[in-house]
């Protein structure tokens, strides 16, 4: 995420153990028990869905909105909900509010229903989408803060795919 960050071994030691760890753990809880999980007769089609649709992906949008967050010149703390203008959300805002508001609705689901895939399968659904949001409308232009709202957003998707993943068994590393 950080192009050019300087990793010490230790942390570049780290973050591979949490990327591998965490991306196998979620994997495995990815797959609804319901169902056989599928596989290629080809290896490298099975490396390829394990790569795009596993925890290493939800880890890099995580990072990626962390990185956001941190190069900003303002920071969360300092902002005030209450002077920012809400006349400007766009359908994209609204529906990524949405997302992230129904994560507790997810995980009654996933309990009542004894199946974590249900969790699993949002948040990769929500890193799927904030991806194509962070492309589409950007936060900061030269480090400088362009839209306080949309800082608000990056920051609680971030949070709630860090917690989905924490309750999938898996640890993000906060820089990749």
């Amino acid at each position: 995420d950080e192009r050019g960050a300087d990793f010490t071994p230790e942390e570049k030691d780290v973050n591979a153990r949490k990327i591998a760890i965490g991306s196998i753990s979620f994997n495995d809880i990815k797959q609804d028990k319901r169902f056989p999980i599928p596989f290629h007769k080809e290896l490298e089609k099975n490396i390829q869905a394990f790569e795009e649709g596993g925890g290493a992906y939800i880890m890099y949008s995580i990072a990626r909105a962390n990185s956001i967050i941190r190069k900003s010149d303002k920071k969360i703390a300092d902002l005030n909900l209450g002077e920012i203008d809400f006349s400007i959300l766009e359908n994209d805002d609204i529906n990524l509010l949405k997302k992230v508001a129904d994560f507790p609705n997810i995980i009654l689901k996933a309990s009542k229903t004894d199946n974590p895939a249900t969790l699993a399968e949002f948040i990769l659904h929500l890193a799927n989408d904030y991806s194509g949001y962070y492309e589409k409308y950007p936060v900061l232009e030269g480090g400088k803060l362009i839209n306080p709202l949309r800082l608000f957003i990056t920051h609680a998707v971030a949070q709630t795919l860090s917690n989905g993943l924490t309750l999938c068994h898996a640890e993000a590393p906060e820089r990749i």
